[in-house]
């Protein structure tokens, strides 16, 4: 009776550690899984930062903002004329190369629920708009609507 107790303790052991293993490849695969979506996220636009010479920011109820980049310096042109503290600019370029975690065609989304129409601000990059909506309360991203998605 003692063997059969030692046999059984063994075995639920070697049970134990064997599902110890499966819940820590699980982990494994699915980090490296999360891995693969992040680099496969598609980047929001293909527009190189380098390229912009125009920013412009439209808010409802407040003056437009005009940035132009002239000899390699950020200058407001709207409201007043004055140069632009580049650390704000620099932040709205970026903006251009944030990771676009999903995205879904136009006519699949409530434009008016995530706050896109209409859209909280608009920022157009040369020729290239993007409108910015509510923040996702759970994950906390923001909804941008460029090109019909």
């Amino acid at each position: 009776m003692k063997l059969f107790r030692n046999r059984m303790f063994v075995n639920l052991l070697l049970l134990g550690l064997i599902a110890l293993i499966m819940v820590y490849v699980g982990n494994v695969q699915r980090t490296d899984q999360m891995q693969e979506l992040a680099e496969k996220d598609a980047v929001l636009t293909s527009v190189n930062p380098e390229s912009i010479q125009v920013i412009e920011l439209k808010q409802a109820g407040k003056p437009r903002i005009l940035l132009r980049k002239n000899d390699g310096l950020w200058w407001l042109a709207e409201p007043v004329v004055t140069i632009a503290d580049p650390t704000p600019v620099e932040r709205l370029l970026e903006m251009l190369e944030q990771t676009s975690y999903s995205n879904y065609p136009v006519d699949q989304v409530n434009l008016e629920s995530a706050a896109l129409w209409p859209a909280r601000m608009i920022i157009r990059f040369n020729n290239t708009q993007l409108s910015l909506g509510a923040t996702d309360p759970l994950r906390g991203y923001r909804y941008v609507l460029y090109n019909d998605t």
